[in-house]
């Protein structure tokens, strides 16, 4: 019997989003995974996490959202997506890509250990307008592409340090443009420190336009301008703590 609804959730995957369509928008959820996992110690890519891989010193992927928000589970059956909400995802049908994808995506996307990537694939992905193979090539690119961005290189250099909201906007701008704050939005959590201690990076969300044929880019011209936050919009002396590993 156990074979048999293996095989059934495999026939229903292979049938997920094939009604999708590309959106104009997608968001990119990039997670400082060191601040995720003090409040979730028990995670197994938590567990695993050393001050030396890429996810501690780099952001890390968390999801690519085909926009507006609410376009998810393109195609995906009740049961495929009563396991999701259960948070049932060994249950999911595995992801079926090439080894080099795999390999690339569990880099770049520490929570594959706990199957983040056929979560994200079920309630995302389908609506992305692709497979899983093209859906996460891209996400992966992105998060390569968003790794070598000056913000990047100011998180990295303040690994377990304090940096200045303003400075992280000021990059930002540098990266994207003037008009990056309407597309950007930077996410914090407070500390267990108390009420006066600098709150904590937790992920940065960018809205990106569809520029044709699912050709999304991580610059001024491939912003939405549709989607950020409050965080960049006026001068602010705000501290930011960028956790460490451990």
């Amino acid at each position: 019997m156990k074979m048999v609804a293996m095989l059934a959730a495999v026939a229903a995957l292979l049938s997920i989003g094939a009604n999708a369509k590309p959106g104009d928008d997608v968001l990119l959820a990039l997670s400082w995974q060191p601040a995720f996992c003090e409040t979730q110690p028990g995670k197994q890519e938590c567990r695993t996490q050393t001050a030396d891989r890429f996810d501690a010193l780099n952001l890390a992927l968390h999801g690519l959202w085909p926009q507006p928000r609410g376009n998810e589970y393109c195609g995906v059956s009740p049961q495929l997506k009563n396991l999701d909400k259960q948070k049932q995802w060994d249950d999911l049908p595995p992801l079926v890509l090439s080894n080099q994808t795999r390999t690339e995506l569990a880099r770049v996307m520490p929570g594959t250990q706990s199957m983040l990537d056929r979560h994200e694939w079920i309630k995302h992905g389908t609506c992305y307008g692709a497979d899983a193979e093209i859906y996460y090539r891209k996400s992966i690119d992105l998060v390569d592409q968003a790794s070598k961005l000056k913000f990047s290189n100011l998180l990295r250099n303040n690994v377990g340090k304090q940096i200045q909201l303003n400075d992280l906007c000021s990059a930002l701008r540098e990266d994207f443009g003037p008009n990056f704050a309407q597309a950007i939005a930077i996410n914090t959590r407070s500390s267990a420190q108390g009420r006066n201690a600098p709150r904590i990076l937790s992920e940065i969300w960018i809205n990106m336009k569809d520029k044709g044929a699912l050709n999304y880019t991580l610059d001024a011209s491939g912003l939405s301008n549709n989607g950020g936050n409050q965080a960049c919009r006026k001068p602010s002396n705000a501290k930011l703590l960028i956790d460490a590993a451990g």
